[in-house]
């Protein structure tokens, strides 16, 4: 990869350019108008684009150069032109490569997962959750919570049971197996990420809802 960004650039030339809203990718493409490498800045004219909402100042944002070749960058400024801060150079982002589409829940309608490890049972909300997997977090300032990522952690290589119960759809069962723990520090959450395994009903009940929620994610979009 070469030092600057800047090198793979041209103005006049259109780009793609992609974020996430609530673990939905949004793609979009803009021409580049102006560069500044001393300020490390670029900005692209908004042309015809109806996803203006959908890149918020501070946000994440990817310009696609090729395939596997993307730079991560950050939104500085949305009105009138889209303005981004360069990064660096880097590979296809994580979000772009997924298999399915993620969805980030509707805390005000939650998906209650209750999981059974070691003859114990525990109930939370998820994060977020896709066809083939869900985000799961736990308070890391509890006694339980303390219990839960100590449980979690001997049984990592284990395949355990997860009971979902989805807004309008009602009960799925999975097994599930842990794959990602995220800890941040100055946060009080423990984000587990499971890989899960439904039956065929069962997964078509959450890809009716995961329909749901991008539709409502979507319709939110176009209010900004």
């Amino acid at each position: 990869m070469v030092d600057s960004p800047f090198e793979n650039l041209k103005i006049g030339e259109q780009y793609e350019i992609y974020t996430k809203v609530k673990e939905i990718p949004v793609k979009t493409i803009l021409k580049l108008s102006w560069l500044d490498e001393s300020s490390k800045l670029v900005g692209f004219d908004w042309g015809n684009c109806i996803r203006r909402g959908a890149f918020q100042l501070g946000n994440t944002a990817y310009v696609k150069l090729s395939e596997e070749r993307f730079i991560k960058s950050r939104i500085v400024s949305n009105r009138g032109e889209l303005v981004l801060e360069l990064k660096k150079e880097c590979e296809k982002p994580e979000f772009l490569k997924r298999r399915s589409v993620r969805v980030e829940v509707d805390p005000a309608n939650p998906v209650i997962v209750k999981l059974k490890i070691q003859n114990k049972e525990y109930q939370t909300e998820t994060k977020d959750i896709s066809e083939y997997g869900v985000g799961v977090v736990f308070r890391k300032d509890t006694k339980e919570g303390e219990e839960i990522l100590s449980l979690l952690e001997e049984s990592r290589d284990e395949w355990i049971d997860l009971e979902l119960e989805l807004p309008k759809y009602g009960h799925v069962h999975a097994k599930g197996k842990v794959r990602r723990k995220e800890v941040h520090d100055g946060e009080v959450y423990i984000r587990f990420g499971f890989e899960l395994e439904f039956s065929k009903e069962h997964r078509a009940k959450v890809r009716k809802y995961i329909l749901d929620r991008q539709q409502e994610i979507v319709k939110s979009l176009k209010l900004l």
